[in-house]
């Protein structure tokens, strides 16, 4: 779930990088991205990608959009390396209109 920015530190080198977004126009300004896909996972959650494809995923700011994140958190195991890790990074500032109820009613408190 990326954009045009990244949240990857600059001075480390990956193997590959692969971007998911909304927008192409964004996805295609983003210089950290050797590939990307458009795709809304809340109509499809399946990724068209072959099981045990990546060694991490990250999820930054985005979890509070998804309406079916169980499904999407199902795919994103199915394409993780066994010993992959997932890591999905929350915030509390949110697009209210976009977001999930469960977000949008919650509180920053437990």
């Amino acid at each position: 779930m990326s954009s045009w920015i990244s949240h990857l530190p600059c001075e480390v080198k990956y193997k590959k990088v692969v971007g998911h977004g909304l927008n192409a126009q964004e996805l295609a300004k983003n210089p950290r991205l050797d590939y990307f896909f458009v795709k809304d996972l809340n109509n499809d959650q399946e990724l068209e990608m072959e099981s045990s494809t990546f060694n991490v995923v990250l999820c930054t700011v985005s979890v509070q959009y998804l309406q079916q994140p169980e499904k999407v958190f199902a795919e994103v195991f199915r394409v993780l390396n066994l010993g992959g890790v997932f890591i999905v990074r929350i915030s509390n500032r949110l697009f209210y209109e976009k977001a999930i109820s469960a977000w949008r009613e919650g509180t920053g408190y437990v």
